[in-house]
């Protein structure tokens, strides 16, 4: 027998006190735990970090952050391990509250196992239905980098590379990204 479990909305979600390493989301009015990440994803994130932030701030484009709610709808919340938003949508935002879909120019999602369904599934539709212009999936497993742009609801991939490629990718085309500092190297 199901137990019927009442919905909360985002508002009710932002004033949960959370321990820390504990990462939650709202979905569909649902709270979901996730796992912590594990050193690939990690590694990843530390790294496309550095890079972006590097091009980001020399350039004046606006702000890179990571793992900040991100309201969708009144009953969905994600957090995208990374997002871009522009200089112009950052003058709409709050800086003491989540962030609005409508602010982001780029969410990275960045595979873990645990993870692969939802990020090439379930956030891809919602991304694209929240309008968000530019989605990049990197799988550190298969060494994998994948772009997509919206283009109407849905997105298109632009680009896809693997290994130890240099890619360029919008919204940062001027960008060389190498892959290899992005994957996990025994020493």
């Amino acid at each position: 027998m199901k137990t019927p479990i009442a919905k909360i909305s985002a508002e009710q979600f932002h004033h949960i006190e959370v321990p820390g390493g504990i990462r939650l989301e709202l979905v569909d009015g649902e709270l979901i735990v996730s796992p912590s990440p594990r050193s690939h994803h990690s590694r990843v994130v530390i790294h496309l970090i550095g890079i972006l932030h590097a091009h980001i701030e020399a350039h004046n484009l606006g702000q890179l952050f990571t793992e900040l709610d991100t309201e969708f709808s009144s009953f969905d919340v994600r957090r995208p391990d990374l997002m871009f938003v522009t200089k112009e949508q950052l003058k709409k935002m709050d800086p003491d509250s989540a962030a609005s879909s409508g602010d982001v120019e780029l969410a990275v999602e960045v595979i873990s196992p645990s993870s692969e369904r939802t990020d090439r599934k379930i956030k891809f539709q919602q991304y694209a239905k929240a309008g968000i212009r530019y989605y990049w999936i990197v799988d550190p497993q298969c060494r994998t980098f994948e772009a997509y742009e919206l283009a109407g609801e849905s997105y298109c991939l632009q680009l896809k590379a693997d290994g130890d490629a240099v890619v360029r990718a919008k919204p940062f085309t001027e960008l060389a990204i190498p892959l290899q500092k992005l994957w996990w190297r025994e020493r």
